[in-house]
C-alpha cells in the first residue's frame, strides 16, 4: 500500500465530481461526471480498471512518489524507503542513474487492440500527460508530465526515445500542476524530476497537490509501519473504539489490538481471548488486509481511498460487513473511495449496503470500444437494479452488455 498526505487530514477537500484523463496508459481521452462517495470499478482484464485507478492516485497526489508507487505496484521498478515522505515501501533495489524511462516510460505507452495481432496495435506517444478533476468545492486542479529538454521551458512533449543503456533517461520529467478556486488567482508550478544516484526519484517540490491519497495494490504486501503509524495516532486521538468494536464484531477470536514490540521491531499485534498477543500479520493476511485498509480510512478526513481488487484474501462471507464499514467510515470521515473488484460475490453484496443512498454509489465500468479503452459511468440506481435482478455488470462481453440508466 503506498500513501501521500498533503499536510492535515481534516482539509476542506470534499470529493472529487468531474475527472478527465488525456494520454495515460491505455487511455486516450476520458471525462467522467457524477462521481460518487462510493465508486466501484469493473471491467474485463486489460480494459483499464488499474490504469483508473492509478489515474486517480497520481492526480491526486502530483508527485513523483506516486509514479515510483504505482511502478512498484506493476513491478516495473524498484521502490525505495521513504518514511520521510509518508510513504511506508520495501527496498528491493536501484535503478541506473539518471534512468528515468524505468519508472515513466511505461505511463505513456499503450496498446490499441483490434483483436488480431498486428504491430500498428501498438502506441508508443510522445503526447503530454494530462489529469483534471475538480472538486465539490468547485476548486479545480490539473497536473500535465511530460519529458522536457530543458527545465526553463515550458514543458512540452518530447519522443520518448532512448538510447541504449537508458541514458536518455537524465532527461528530466515536468510535473507542471495548477489549482484554481472560484475566487482568488490561480496557483501553479512547474518542476522538475530527476533521478538520484541510488535510482530514487528526486523532485524539488514533494508535496502532494490535492487530498490525503492511498492506494492498496492488489497485487503488493500491505506494509505494516502504515498501519502502526495509523493506529497509534488514532489512539492518542481516543478515536480507535469503532474500528476495534467491528473487528471484535466480525472476528470474535480477536478481543483486541495494540502495538508491541516483544522482540525487536514493533508490529501491530492482536489481543487473543485467552489474553495472548500474536502479531496480526501472522493472525490472517486477510483480516490485516481489512485493518490496514480501514485504518486509513478512519485515520485520514476528506481524503481519498482507492482499492485494487479488494476481494483478494477476503472470505466472501465477509464482503456485506466489509461495505458497510467502508460506507460508514466514508460517511463519518468525509472521504471518497474508489474501489475495483472481479468478484459477482463481493459486488452482489452491494445492494442491501446501498439501501435508499443511491445517489452515495456509482459503477465505472472500464471497457475496449473498437480497441480503445472507455469509462462507462453508470448510476448507483442502475447499478443497484441490475444487481437485484442478477445481470452482469462486470463487462462480460465488451460493448455489448448494457445497464440501461
Amino acid at each position: 500500500m503506498h500513501t501521500s498526505s498533503s499536510g492535515s487530514t481534516r482539509g476542506g477537500f470534499l470529493m472529487i465530481e468531474t475527472f478527465d484523463i488525456t494520454d495515460f496508459r491505455c487511455f486516450e481521452h476520458v471525462h467522467l461526471e457524477g462521481l460518487a462517495r462510493i465508486n466501484v470499478v469493473t471491467g474485463q482484464n486489460g480494459s483499464g480498471k488499474s490504469a483508473l485507478l492509478e489515474a486517480l492516485y497520481v492526480a491526486a497526489n502530483a508527485t513523483a512518489a506516486s509514479i515510483q508507487n504505482i511502478a512498484a505496484m506493476r513491478s516495473q521498478g524498484p521502490v525505495q524507503l521513504n518514511l520521510a515522505q509518508g510513504i511506508g515501501l520495501m527496498l528491493v533495489g536501484a535503478i541506473p542513474a539518471g534512468n528515468l524511462a524505468a519508472y515513466f516510460d511505461p505511463l505513456f505507452r499503450s496498446y490499441k487492440v483490434s483483436g488480431q495481432t498486428k504491430a500498428e496495435d501498438k502506441i508508443e506517444t510522445s503526447k503530454q500527460i494530462s489529469f483534471s478533476y475538480k472538486d465539490s468545492e468547485q476548486i479545480s486542479y490539473r497536473l500535465s508530465i511530460a519529458y522536457q529538454s530543458s527545465v526553463d521551458q515550458t514543458p512540452v512533449p518530447v519522443p520518448l526515445v532512448r538510447a541504449p543503456g537508458g541514458q536518455a533517461g537524465i532527461v528530466p520529467v515536468i510535473f507542471d500542476r495548477e489549482k484554481k478556486t472560484p475566487l482568488g488567482p490561480p496557483e501553479h508550478m512547474a518542476t522538475p524530476v530527476t533521478t538520484a544516484p541510488t535510482g530514487q526519484l528526486q523532485q524539488p517540490v514533494t508535496r502532494s497537490f490535492g487530498p490525503a491519497t492511498f492506494i492498496f495494490g492488489a497485487n503488493m504486501d500491505y506494509v505494516e509501519l502504515d498501519s502502526i503509524a495509523w493506529f497509534s495516532q488514532l489512539k492518542e486521538r481516543n478515536e480507535a473504539d469503532k474500528l476495534i468494536s467491528w473487528v471484535q464484531k466480525e472476528f470474535p477470536f480477536i478481543t483486541g489490538l495494540e502495538v508491541l514490540a516483544p522482540s525487536g521491531p514493533t508490529g501491530l499485534y492482536a489481543v487473543m481471548p485467552d489474553g495472548a498477543r500474536r502479531r496480526l500479520t501472522s493472525v490472517s493476511s486477510g483480516i490485516y488486509k481489512i485493518i490496514s485498509i480501514l485504518l486509513a480510512a478512519v485515520h485520514t478526513h476528506n481524503g481519498i481511498i482507492v482499492i485494487d481488487e479488494i476481494e483478494n484474501g477476503i472470505f466472501y462471507g465477509k464482503y456485506p460487513a466489509v461495505w458497510r464499514v467502508l460506507y460508514d467510515f466514508a460517511k463519518a470521515t468525509g472521504n471518497q473511495i474508489f474501489v475495483s473488484s472481479h468478484s459477482s460475490e463481493c459486488l452482489a453484496a452491494l445492494p442491501d449496503v446501498i439501501g435508499d443512498a443511491t445517489k452515495d454509489f456509482c459503477l465505472l465500468r472500464t471497457e475496449r470500444d473498437n480497441g480503445d479503452c472507455i469509462v462507462r459511468h453508470i448510476s448507483g440506481v442502475a447499478m443497484k437494479a441490475a444487481l437485484r435482478g442478477g445481470n452482469e455488470i462486470r463487462g462480460a462481453v465488451y460493448g455489448l452488455d448494457r445497464v440501461a440508466e
